[in-house]
């Protein structure tokens, strides 16, 4: 789009064409609802925009927008663009003959379009284009004033200063009403795409905020915003602007990527819809990323040892109970989660173990879960010394925080399937160290400690 810039009003004076010509809001306008979604109010005393010197700065350029004017003096502005006053190009809604004019000079005679006047109290679309000699003015998509005699290019008059709703005479008033779907180009516009823009109603996704499904770190994810958007002239374009690198927007609105260990928790996406007539709209795209899913899937990676000492590494349960088998007491178990995707230097800010029960007990457990202090925890294997008095063969160097996890709550006799979580929050108490690698967590239940 060049020198070009599209102003939505939807809630800021942002570029919606993105060429970086954002308007700045001065006084105090407010967003109120629009012609197409809100629109930019003006109260004819403090309130005008103010936008970069840049939009006239062609030989041939155009403007459109739509105009609900609240009436008043003469000499109101919808558009003043220039150096000085007798150096500029504005668009008046009522001149001193009471006509809708558009003007151009440079410091000689003053070329005008002039129209109708403009009614008070209803949108009206207005539209300027100038090509070679010739200028057009335009209400409602309908040509109203042609000029072939204009010499003046809006390149000519040297713009520095590029108002809406402002003139640069300080004895004339500001524009009191509203603005939407401002448009400036650095071309003119056909009859026909003029009739165009008025006559198709720019796309609309149907929420500012718009909610994908969930995705998971490490899974292709596929969705669409096809659905969420509707109006528009011809096909619509769908496009990202800003947001996570992981995801891909297509033309055709699919969304695309795999999300990586980084980008868990809530995804904020600038995603926009085009028609063929340059008409868009953007929305803010959510997506929420859950964690990490390790289970364990090998013998060398969870084990149990009673306080006997013997460690079974074919355990078909975990018990994270007091063995009464033994009467030796506590029994402690080791997990052990390989091959996690996390970048060096990542924090591991929250975690869950989740653990399922395949049998219940009267009592509660109390469990405490400390993590192993390792970037990268080794497969648990049996120890080939002997055992000596208090040195468990799972005993591994530790971090210096444990987590106290209970009571946990007994299961029903009768829902042996029941699920107990332990652990929210291990990240945040013991996961700094781990970083790529693997983060290994030892257990010591009932009535005692995970460790």
């Amino acid at each position: 789009m060049g020198t070009s810039a599209r102003y939505a009003f939807d809630g800021d004076g942002h570029d919606g064409w993105n060429n970086g010509f954002d308007a700045l809001l001065v006084g105090a306008p407010r967003f109120v609802p629009g012609k197409f979604g809100q629109a930019i109010a003006l109260n004819g005393t403090t309130d005008y925009l103010q936008v970069p010197p840049r939009l006239a700065s062609s030989a041939e350029w155009a403007f459109a927008g739509w105009v609900f004017w609240n009436g008043g003096a003469n000499w109101q502005r919808v558009f003043d663009f220039g150096f000085d006053t007798s150096h500029h190009l504005f668009l008046t809604p009522k001149s001193s003959a009471g006509t809708l004019r558009f003007g151009i000079e440079n410091g000689g005679s003053q070329q005008q379009l002039n129209g109708p006047a403009m009614p008070v109290g209803v949108w009206t679309h207005l539209a300027v284009s100038i090509s070679g000699n010739t200028g057009k003015l335009f209400i409602n998509g309908v040509p109203v004033a042609t000029n072939t005699a204009m010499t003046i290019n809006p390149v000519d008059v040297g713009a520095k200063f590029n108002y809406l709703g402002k003139s640069r005479f300080t004895a004339d008033p500001l524009f009191n009403g509203r603005f939407d779907d401002f448009r400036f180009f650095s071309s003119a516009l056909s009859d026909a795409h003029v009739a165009a823009i008025y006559s198709s109603p720019p796309p609309q996704f149907i929420a500012r905020t718009l909610t994908a499904p969930d995705a998971a770190i490490g899974q292709p994810y596929n969705a669409t915003l096809a659905g969420l958007a509707g109006g528009g002239a011809g096909a619509l374009t769908f496009s990202k602007m800003d947001g996570p690198a992981w995801l891909g927007v297509a033309a055709d609105g699919s969304l695309t990527g795999t999300p990586g260990a980084t980008n868990g928790g809530l995804n904020r996406f600038l995603v926009r819809v085009t028609d063929t007539n340059g008409s868009l709209h953007t929305a803010m795209l959510h997506i929420n990323v859950s964690g990490l899913t390790l289970s364990i899937g090998s013998s060398a990676d969870d084990a149990e040892e009673p306080a006997t000492g013997t460690m079974n590494l074919t355990s078909t349960d975990l018990e994270l109970v007091n063995d009464p088998g033994t009467g030796a007491g506590d029994q402690i178990v080791g997990l052990r989660f390989p091959d996690v995707p996390i970048p060096p230097g990542a924090i591991i800010r929250q975690a869950t173990i989740q653990f399922t029960a395949d049998e219940s007990q009267s009592e509660p457990t109390v469990l405490e879960i400390a993590a192993e202090a390792a970037d990268d925890a080794a497969v648990h294997h049996r120890s080939l010394q002997p055992q000596q008095a208090g040195a468990h063969r799972l005993a591994r160097a530790l971090a210096a925080a444990a987590l106290d996890r209970g009571p946990v709550k007994p299961q029903p006799t009768h829902a042996e399937s029941g699920r107990a979580g332990a652990g929210s929050g291990v990240a945040a108490r013991l996961g700094q160290r781990q970083r790529a690698g693997v983060p290994h967590l030892r257990h010591r239940p009932p009535h005692s400690r995970l460790v």
